[in-house]
C-alpha cells in the first residue's frame, strides 16, 4: 500500500515515517478494504503552536482513499508519534463503525476512484474571505443518489459532490437534520426551464 507523506511546516524524519508505516498495516486486520491494491494513504503532519502554551504541538492527519470511500482522522500531540497514535486509535474506531455500514448495504458501489484528485493549498495575505483549499478531480464516474449517500456516510462528511447517473450533471447531496434525511442540490440549466 502506498503511503504519501506531506508537510509544509516541518521535515518528517525517516524514523517517524518508519513508525507510521509500521503501524498502518495493523489497521488492515480490522478492515480488508484498506489492504486493497488500489488503496492509498496520505499522511499530513504540521507544526502548530498555541498562544496559551509555549510548547509546540504536531497535528497529524491521515486520509485513506480506498474503493468505496474515504476514512480521515486528525489529532494534535506533543510529538509526531503521539499525534499519530491518537489518529491511529480514531481510525480504528471509525473502521469498526464503517465496517458495519459497509456490511449493511447490499448494493455494490460502482467503481469510484480518487486517483485523479488533487489538493491545492492556497495562501493569501488579505483579511477578506478567501478560498484556502481547492480539490480538483477528473474522470468522475456517474453514480446514483444512493451510492452518493453511502460514500458520504462512509467518509464521515455532511455533503458529497457527485456526477448524478440519472441527470448526468454534478449534484451535491447533503444531510438534513438528525433524522436521517437528505437533500440534493442540482443545477438548473436553460433547457430545463
Amino acid at each position: 500500500m502506498k503511503v504519501d507523506f506531506h508537510s509544509s511546516s516541518l521535515k518528517i524524519f525517516s524514523n517517524q515515517k518508519d513508525y507510521i508505516e509500521e503501524k498502518i498495516p495493523k489497521l488492515a486486520r480490522h478492515f480488508e478494504k484498506i489492504d486493497d491494491p488500489s488503496s492509498s494513504i496520505r499522511v499530513q503532519v504540521e507544526k502548530a503552536s498555541s498562544k496559551k502554551s509555549k510548547r509546540e504541538n504536531f497535528i497529524c492527519t491521515v486520509t485513506f482513499y480506498m474503493p468505496g470511500g474515504v476514512l480521515r482522522a486528525s489529532h494534535a500531540g506533543d510529538t509526531v508519534e503521539a499525534s499519530f497514535d491518537l489518529v491511529f486509535d480514531a481510525l480504528k474506531n471509525q473502521i469498526k463503525k464503517k465496517k458495519v455500514k459497509f456490511d449493511r448495504f447490499h448494493e455494490p458501489i460502482s467503481e469510484f476512484s480518487f486517483e485523479n484528485m488533487e489538493d491545492e493549498e492556497i495562501k493569501t495575505d488579505t483579511d477578506k474571505p478567501r478560498v484556502t483549499k481547492r480539490k480538483r478531480f477528473s474522470n468522475a464516474k456517474p453514480i446514483t443518489e444512493g451510492e452518493a449517500i453511502r460514500l458520504m456516510e462512509i467518509s464521515n462528511h455532511d455533503f458529497w459532490l457527485f456526477l448524478n447517473a440519472k441527470t448526468e450533471r454534478f449534484s451535491v447531496i447533503y444531510k438534513r437534520g438528525k433524522r436521517g434525511e437528505y437533500g440534493v442540490i442540482e443545477p438548473k440549466v436553460a433547457r430545463d426551464i
